[in-house]
């Protein structure tokens, strides 16, 4: 049986109360998480990521407006976090920042429709970041790229629940989790010969993630609290090689090592009762292990008309492998490999300014990302579009993506939008 949510940060108005308080308190007082066995594995974990579990590098808003496309064609300095090589398709120094703005929706999350709190609808969350900025520079045949950015975020939308009997407020529960992790890369490029190019980056990470219930009956004077927080850190390394086949044909093969997210964690369980003068705190310590897929990709990028390319990236996430060791213990996580595709163009409009040339790159696509879980068989379908306007040295770039999901059964649905600005010198 479960409880309704009667109203959370994204708005869910309350539903009827159906779990008894007796209940409630031995769920959350010997099962202070959901077990495996009530989860639908997915973006519903504490550890997963919002919107999708396969991300490898990042998306400034240039890449995003032709669905993430990134292995075989560059337009700013995010390119190095995914195909260094491709530092030498920008201009010899490049700066760029970028910030989004993204909505997710969710079904599933920690206590929420596992089995003490239930919703009739999906709820959401949106998110603003300034989350990228990258340098890049290359000169007599070598180029280096830096750059920090936001790489994951593990936020759920913060749930409050209150019963009232015969009109007097008698319980609450609180629901609240954060969490991100930042990253700061270095990557080398070297000019190989003419017509091939590599490089390799090293990426070191850190962050931190955040969960906190607590529920409170008011007429008996009890109160429980389970508070979690993990500190993570590790580094990875990722390698591109870009091949000009020709003219107006270039390949990519690029990858990422597989690597381990450690976490030092905290636990604290804390049982109070003011009628009875009973406290009881238990506390934990962890260092808690997730193991990251090794990420294999292919990219291509023809350009048709000197304005006019179309791109293709297939990328390989081997989640197979994926292990998570929680406070000592092995989480169940049944995972699959999977594939990430997508298909992009871009078409530079040729315009002038106070008598000087400049551009407005329109950009499209689609693309299939599956999920890692076993059952349901679950996968999202997005499409994206996306806009700039280069001129002289300045380059600003926006772009969108939708993407909804099939195989939950629960529709949900994903929207990110990201404006980047880049100079080119």
């Amino acid at each position: 049986m479960a409880a309704k949510v009667v109203e959370s940060t994204s708005g869910v108005m309350a539903k009827r109360f159906i779990l008894t308080s007796l209940v409630v308190l031995a769920a959350l007082l010997f099962f202070p998480t959901a077990s495996s066995a009530q989860l639908v594995l997915g973006q519903y974990e504490d550890e997963a990521p919002l919107r999708t579990w396969n991300i490898f590098g990042f998306q400034t808003a240039s890449s995003l407006g032709r669905a993430d496309i990134s292995f075989a064609l560059a337009s700013d300095s995010a390119a190095a976090l995914t195909n260094p090589a491709l530092l030498f398709s920008l201009p010899r120094f490049t700066v760029t920042l970028s910030g989004t703005e993204s909505s997710t929706s969710l079904y599933k999350f920690s206590i929420v429709n596992t089995g003490v709190l239930s919703t009739e609808d999906n709820l959401s969350l949106n998110l603003y970041a300034v989350d990228f900025a990258g340098i890049s520079f290359h000169s007599k045949g070598w180029a280096v790229g830096l750059a920090v950015y936001l790489s994951e975020i593990y936020d759920r939308p913060r749930v409050s629940y209150e019963y009232y009997y015969r009109g007097a407020l008698t319980y609450t529960l609180n629901f609240h989790q954060t969490g991100l992790l930042r990253n700061f890369s270095l990557a080398l490029a070297r000019k190989v010969s003419g017509r091939i190019q590599a490089g390799i980056g090293l990426t070191f990470f850190s962050g931190e993630f955040s969960r906190k219930i607590e529920e409170e009956w008011l007429t008996s004077g009890v109160a429980i609290s389970d508070a979690k927080k993990q500190e993570f850190s590790g580094f990875y390394a990722n390698a591109g090689v870009l091949v000009h086949v020709t003219e107006k044909l270039d390949l990519a093969l690029v990858g990422r090592t597989a690597h381990k997210k450690k976490a030092p964690a905290t636990s604290e369980l804390v049982y109070d009762s003011s009628s009875t003068g009973t406290n009881i705190r238990i506390d934990g310590e962890a260092t808690n292990t997730y193991e990251q897929p090794f990420v294999a990709g292919l990219g291509a990028s023809y350009r048709f008309l000197p304005r006019l390319m179309v791109a293709a990236d297939v990328a390989f996430f081997n989640w197979a492998g994926y292990r998570a060791d929680y406070f000592d213990e092995e989480l169940g996580r049944d995972f699959k490999n999977t594939i990430k595709a997508s298909l992009g163009a871009e078409y530079a409009a040729p315009v002038r300014l106070f008598k000087k040339e400049a551009a407005i790159p329109i950009r499209a696509g689609v693309g299939y990302d599956m999920q890692p879980m076993k059952e349901p068989r679950s996968a999202y379908t997005y499409f994206s579009a996306g806009a700039g306007f280069y001129w002289s040295m300045i380059c600003l770039d926006f772009g969108a993506s939708f993407s909804r999901e099939n195989g939950s059964g629960n529709s949900l649905t994903t929207r990110r939008m990201a404006l980047s600005l880049t100079i080119k010198l």
